[in-house]
């Protein structure tokens, strides 16, 4: 390729180096954004499961005492059962990289 045209095979190594340089530029920018959205959904899901769980008492106390639990079990039930399945996605995944 140098025979060619001469300065060409310089010019495909610089092409490549300046690809890997903006790949991992980019690679960085989108892990960054998807920790902030996975915290900011973290956040989001606490705060709702709070709500959820004030609420059950406030039915509770106020004498609804089957809807308060309800309300309250559900909330403890979708709790659990998020961190249960995300474990186990993450745990999927890490064994598909594996292989």
């Amino acid at each position: 390729m140098e025979e060619v045209v001469p300065g060409s095979a310089a010019q495909v190594i610089r092409m490549s180096v300046d690809q890997g340089k903006h790949r991992r530029e980019l690679e960085k920018t989108v892990v960054g954004s998807q920790i902030k959205q996975s915290g900011r959904g973290q956040w989001l899901g606490f705060s709702i499961a709070i709500i959820g769980l004030a609420i059950a008492g406030y039915l509770i106390e106020s004498g609804h005492d089957a809807a308060g639990a309800t309300l309250g079990t559900a909330d403890i039930v979708g709790l659990v059962s998020i961190f249960v399945l995300g474990r186990l996605d993450q745990k999927k995944e890490l064994d598909e990289k594996k292989k």
